[in-house]
């Protein structure tokens, strides 16, 4: 019933005060929760990000901030009570993954975003399994993309790190969809943002994407444009290749 308020209300107050309680809830009663249950409460976090999911309650104004902050809180207590477990549940951890991926693309706080690409990481750590790897890996490859250069670069490197970290334990034809699809596809997103002026996959500019002062961030006067901006991240994912090719 808490979870369906959370995805219910239109009024952040209610949210914010519906989050708080489930914390509190996830405390001291987290660990007697059935998988369905901890299922639930991830995707009901997941729609509480303020990215853009197409939900009917628009979360993405200034004024859903907190909550969004809030429901982070809650993801991060999730997150690392399951890296913490011996749970080997395919459906909690796919469910994490999502949820920190539309917290990687949320844009109320750049800083809730690059933590959520660093707990992506995190999973793929604590299961390097194929499947995680590469739920992780195709979660990180969306995120490049981001209008954010903090985000997109985040991202990038992230990747890359999990790839050279992990690799050891990739089979032959792992390494061919990391390369050709993942590796070589970001380079050549990147590409066509540069060729395209700067704009993002979805054809919005830095600034389009930002969207308003919020996501501004003051950036060196070499780098004050789009494209230098995309030209730089393009210079990241070579250097990762060079890192994994060595």
């Amino acid at each position: 019933a808490l979870c369906e308020t959370l995805r219910a209300t239109s009024l952040p107050d209610t949210a914010e005060d519906g989050l708080d309680a489930l914390q509190t809830v996830l405390e001291e009663l987290g660990q007697s929760f059935s998988e369905t249950d901890v299922r639930t409460v991830i995707d009901t976090l997941a729609v509480l990000s303020g990215g853009d999911d197409g939900d009917a309650v628009d979360r993405s104004s200034r004024q859903w901030s907190a909550v969004s902050s809030s429901a982070f809180q809650n993801l991060k207590l999730i997150h690392d009570d399951f890296l913490e477990s011996d749970s080997n549940s395919e459906s909690t951890r796919d469910a994490i993954i999502d949820c920190c991926l539309a917290f990687g693309k949320a844009r109320h706080d750049i800083n809730t975003s690059l933590t959520a690409t660093g707990m992506l990481w995190s999973l793929a750590d604590r299961d390097p399994s194929r499947s995680t790897v590469d739920a992780v890996l195709s979660r990180l490859a969306e995120l490049t993309r981001d209008g954010r250069a903090e985000v997109r670069n985040c991202s990038v490197n992230t990747l890359f790190s999990c790839v050279v970290g992990l690799g050891g334990r990739f089979v032959d034809e792992q390494w061919c969809v990391c390369l050709r699809d993942t590796m070589f596809g970001i380079l050549d997103r990147i590409t066509r943002a540069i060729n395209d002026g700067g704009a993002d996959s979805d054809g919005k500019s830095n600034a389009a994407a930002a969207g308003d002062d919020r996501y501004k961030v003051n950036v060196h006067h070499s780098r004050n444009s789009a494209t230098k901006q995309w030209a730089a991240t393009q210079v990241l994912v070579l250097k990762g290749l060079e890192r994994v090719l060595r």
